[in-house]
């Protein structure tokens, strides 16, 4: 059986359950196949078509995640898949913000002014993908009366209080600069070290585009 275009060629493996879906690792669009197929030339053929295919048919294809492969009597052959980016907008996150709510919330007083409100907070929070805080610390090692007031007033009770306000800010600030998306987030010694969000995408009229890349493939070169 011999394949002329690139539409042909996925639809078949498709159908064998062979070619489940793919995913894009890097904004140039590197491919990894999620295959059972082992023939290496084949797998490279597969690989610059998906490629190919982000880079001059569908630009936001290029967004690293994960996308299957579905078929609907609608849609025909279509890419459905998780996208993630993980420096949506990251320099515009204000983690002082978020210390000047603790500040307020606490009614912190032992805070000078003119000091890096970073360098007097060591602050940590871990949130997942659905925007809850799963981890939340906050202290200040080097100022002795500022970390004594933080235990004193940063009981059971108002710890709770202050991670449901803090989760409420943190998906506040997340809409307003990433709205539609879900997002996780890494604060460590008050710098944030991960902002990640998340979308879902679905591509269709595959046959339309697929089709246009031409190929040369013999179904017999596949060992």
């Amino acid at each position: 059986m011999e394949f002329t275009n690139a539409y042909d060629l996925v639809l078949h493996f498709y159908n064998q359950g062979q070619l489940k879906g793919i995913r894009y690792t890097g904004y140039l669009g590197e491919v990894i196949l999620d295959t059972t197929l082992t023939d290496k030339n084949l797998m490279k053929l597969l690989e610059s078509v998906w490629f190919d295919w982000s880079l001059n048919f569908d630009n936001t294809a290029k967004s690293v995640g994960n996308y299957t492969l579905e078929y609907s009597e609608a849609d025909g052959l279509f890419v459905e898949g998780y996208c993630e980016d993980e420096y949506p907008n990251r320099n515009e996150f204000d983690i002082d913000e978020i210390l000047h709510s603790i500040i307020k919330y606490l009614q912190l007083v032992n805070i000078d002014n003119d000091k890096d409100l970073a360098e007097q907070l060591d602050l940590m929070i871990e949130m997942n993908n659905w925007g809850e805080i799963e981890t939340f610390e906050i202290d200040s090692p080097d100022y002795d009366e500022l970390n004594e007031e933080i235990l004193e007033k940063l009981n059971e009770s108002v710890r709770d209080k202050l991670t449901v306000h803090l989760q409420e800010l943190l998906n506040s600030m997340h809409s307003k600069l990433n709205p539609d998306t879900d997002f996780n987030i890494y604060i460590e010694s008050s710098h944030l070290y991960n902002y990640s969000i998340f979308w879902e995408e679905k591509f269709t009229g595959l046959k339309d585009t697929l089709s246009t890349i031409t190929i040369n493939y013999n179904l017999l070169n596949n060992k």
